[in-house]
C-alpha cells in the first residue's frame, strides 16, 4: 500500500505512475478514515473517499487536486461523509442511501448530453479524448436509434423494451450495429452512476450479444499484381490515391494516423534506415514504425513533388481542409478497387494485407503484433491460420512417420 504525509508539496511530488493508476493513502496525524488520492498515467490526482457502506462497496470522488480542491477541503469532504455514514448507521440503515442522491427524472437525453462532452472534452478511456471517428459514429447511432428515448426517465428503460430495440436493430440494420448501439447505451448509464447522476440497475447489461465475425479480406497474392497495375496507372493523375494505398500496404498502419503522418516524425535510425515515430495510436500508446525502401521511394517522391510544386507543409499528405492533411480516400479508393475487380476490399483492409502476408512468410504473432501496433494477443490472433507452413511441414513429417512404420512380429 503506497502511503505518504499528506501535504500540499508532497502531493504536487508524487510520481506519475506509468502504467496503471496507483492509490495513495495519508499517513499523517491530520488523516481523515476513508480518504486517498487516485494517480492517474496522464498525471491527474483526485481526492477520493472509500467505505463499505452498510456491507456496500462505495467510493466516492471528492475532487481534483490542483484543479479546484485543497488538501483542507478534501478532508472536510471526507469528514463530511464519515459523518454521514455513523448518522445512517446509528439509524440502522433505515430510509434513503445518503450516498446515493439521484436527480428526479434524469432523461437519458440529458444523460448521454453529458456523456458525450465527456467523451469529446477528457474521454473515458485513459483520460484522452475520443478520436473524431469514434464520436461520429457514437452521435449517429444514437441519433438513428436512441434519440427517440431522449426525454424517458431512465428509471424508465426496462429489460424488455431494451431487447426489443436490440432484436429490431438486428433485423434492420446488422447484428454488429445493434450490439454497437446498445453497447453504447449500456456505457452511457453505466458512466451516469459511476459520476453519481443516477443510481438502479442498467438494463443494457443484460443483453446477449449478437455472435460477430471479424473480417479478414486482404488483399490475396492473385489479386496483387492487378491492383499494384491499376496503381501504376494513377501514376501523375492522382498522386495521393497512388502513395496512399502503397504506403498502407507496405507499412500496415490505420488509415487515419497514415494520412496525418508528418515529415518530422520520419527519422533515421541507429541502423542507418529510416522509422516513424507515430505519437498517438488508436490504443492510446505510440508507435515506431521501421521504414523499408520501397517506403522511403514513395515518401522521397513525394518531398520532390512538393518541392517542385513549391508546396512548404509539415503533412505528408497536405491539404486545405482545418485539420491540414487529407482525412479520407474513400471515394478514390472505390473506384479503383471496382476498376481492379477487388470491390469487396475495404481500406482498412490493407492494412490487414500486411499482417496477412507476413503470416504466410511465416512471421512469428509477436512479430506482427509489434508491426501493426497491437496492444492485445487477441488481435493479432487472426492471422494465426494463415501460417500454414510450420503446419504442413508438421503433418508432412506425420505422414512420412505413418508410411515407414513397420509391423511387429512376435
Amino acid at each position: 500500500m503506497l502511503s505518504i504525509d499528506f501535504t500540499k508539496g508532497a502531493l504536487e511530488s508524487i510520481p506519475t505512475p506509468t502504467d496503471k493508476r496507483a492509490i495513495w493513502h495519508d499517513s499523517s496525524k491530520k488523516s481523515v478514515n476513508g480518504m486517498g488520492l487516485l494517480v492517474t498515467p496522464t498525471g491527474k490526482k483526485s481526492f477520493f473517499w472509500y467505505k463499505k457502506v452498510n456491507n456496500e462497496p462505495t467510493w466516492k470522488k471528492l475532487g481534483e487536486f490542483g484543479q479546484g480542491m485543497t488538501l483542507e477541503q478534501a478532508r472536510d469532504a471526507a469528514q463530511a461523509h464519515n459523518t454521514a455514514l455513523t448518522k445512517w448507521k446509528n439509524e440502522k440503515y433505515v430510509g434513503a442511501n445518503p450516498f446515493k442522491k439521484v436527480p428526479a427524472g434524469l432523461t437519458l437525453g440529458k444523460l448521454y448530453g453529458q456523456y458525450y462532452d465527456e467523451l469529446k472534452t477528457r474521454g473515458c478511456k485513459n483520460d484522452r479524448p475520443a478520436t473524431e471517428k469514434s464520436l461520429k459514429d457514437t452521435q449517429s447511432w444514437y441519433d438513428a436509434h436512441l434519440s427517440k428515448w431522449k426525454d424517458r426517465t431512465l428509471d424508465s428503460l426496462q429489460l424488455d423494451r431494451v431487447k426489443e430495440l436490440h432484436a429490431k436493430i438486428t433485423k434492420e440494420n446488422g447484428p454488429i450495429v445493434a450490439n454497437r448501439v446498445v453497447g453504447l447505451l449500456r456505457r452511457c448509464i453505466n458512466w451516469g452512476i459511476t459520476e453519481e447522476l443516477w443510481s438502479g440497475e442498467n438494463p443494457a447489461e443484460k443483453i446477449k450479444w449478437n455472435k460477430e465475425k471479424s473480417r479478414e479480406d486482404f488483399v490475396k497474392y492473385e489479386d496483387m499484381p492487378r491492383l499494384l497495375e491499376g496503381l501504376d496507372k494513377e501514376r501523375g493523375g492522382n498522386w495521393d490515391l497512388h502513395d496512399f494505398v502503397l504506403l498502407s500496404l507496405f507499412i500496415g498502419q490505420r488509415k487515419s494516423n497514415t494520412l496525418a503522418m508528418r515529415w518530422e516524425h520520419i527519422t533515421a535510425n541507429p541502423t542507418g534506415g529510416f522509422d516513424w515515430y507515430i505519437p498517438l495510436t488508436k490504443n492510446g500508446e505510440s508507435l515506431r514504425v521501421p521504414l523499408c525502401v520501397e517506403v522511403m521511394t514513395v515518401l522521397q517522391g513525394r518531398k520532390k513533388r512538393a518541392k517542385t510544386a513549391k508546396i512548404t507543409s509539415p503533412w505528408v499528405f497536405p491539404s486545405d481542409s482545418k485539420s491540414g492533411h487529407i482525412r479520407d480516400m474513400k471515394k478514390s479508393w472505390d473506384r479503383l478497387r471496382k476498376a481492379v475487380k477487388i470491390p469487396t476490399i475495404r481500406i482498412h483492409d490493407l492494412r490487414r494485407t500486411m499482417g496477412s502476408w507476413m503470416a504466410g512468410s511465416n512471421a512469428s504473432l509477436p512479430i506482427i503484433g509489434k508491426a501493426l501496433g497491437h496492444k492485445s494477443q487477441a488481435a493479432t490472433q487472426i492471422y494465426a491460420r494463415l501460417q500454414l507452413d510450420p503446419v504442413q511441414q508438421a503433418m508432412s513429417t506425420a505422414v512420412a512417420a505413418m508410411k515407414n512404420a513397420k509391423v511387429l512380429h512376435d
